[in-house]
């Protein structure tokens, strides 16, 4: 990467050129960058989110006020150091870890809605006479795939067989 000019630059960009190589380059020749890393390689986002390294802090815009004229709360977050390697140039990164209220909450509505429709799904379903009780309890796990919710319900399926014996 050639710099025109000075070579204190920022490089800023959408997670397409979050590429390790791409970041290496551009600290190689002492420039800097704000990018958000894309959601591939070998980034341990979950591992941060649920096990932080460093205690979440509340994330607020001062000038903007909620109805009771208190800054407002956005989200949560925190700022960890790591050195990532590039064959043979090492610097150091900081990243920025945040958690979005109106993104979680927005999920959350979603979530909602897929368990709510997969549960009124499921409470419709019945065997059909032929039907065994493994290809029933396939059907009920095609529809928790439908509307990704595998992970959150548990699906028992028992079979009770009744005999009765009847006099001629």
């Amino acid at each position: 990467m050639k710099t025109i000019g000075t070579p204190n630059f920022l490089f800023v960009s959408d997670c397409k050129g979050s590429a390790l190589e791409t970041r290496a380059s551009i600290a190689s020749e002492n420039g800097f960058y704000l990018i958000p890393l894309a959601r591939t390689g070998k980034i341990p986002e979950k591992k941060l989110v649920k096990n932080p390294p460093a205690t979440p802090e509340d994330i607020i815009l001062s000038d903007v006020k909620d109805k009771h004229g208190n800054p407002t709360k956005v989200g949560k977050g925190f700022v960890i150091e790591i050195e990532p390697e590039c064959d043979t140039h090492t610097w150091t990164e900081r990243w920025f870890v945040a958690r979005s209220v109106s993104i979680a909450s927005m999920k959350n509505k979603s979530r909602d809605k897929r368990l709510k429709k997969a549960e009124t799904a499921l409470n419709k379903q019945t065997k059909k006479s032929e039907e065994d009780v493994g290809s029933f309890s396939q059907r009920a796990s095609k529809i928790l795939k439908k509307y990704s919710v595998e992970n959150m319900i548990d699906i028992n399926v028992d079979e009770i067989v009744s005999q009765q014996k009847r006099d001629r």
